[in-house]
């Protein structure tokens, strides 16, 4: 059960988040469209496989800047995937 109860927030959300990739660190750019909002975390979609620990820089207007993976899921489409974040 969550603290704080979530809100309906459809917005295209930009996010940036660092990838090891090769032994090599990489900033990913990606886009998002969130889903819902509540003061502790937000839910959204996006096509790129993210996994829970990833931390990620959130360019919006949202009042928090930065979020943690706490959970994704491959939607059934298998183009893209439903995340939880929470705030940080």
């Amino acid at each position: 059960m969550r603290r704080f109860q979530r809100r309906p927030f459809i917005k295209p959300i930009d996010y940036s988040v660092n990838i090891l990739d090769f032994k090599e660190i990489k900033r990913v750019l990606m886009d998002a469209i969130s889903t819902d909002i509540s003061e502790e975390g937000m839910g959204m979609r996006t096509n790129y496989p993210l996994e829970p620990g990833h931390v990620l820089m959130l360019n919006t207007g949202v009042e928090h800047k930065v979020g943690i993976v706490r959970w994704s899921t491959l939607l059934e489409n298998k183009n893209a995937y439903s995340i939880g974040i929470k705030f940080v």
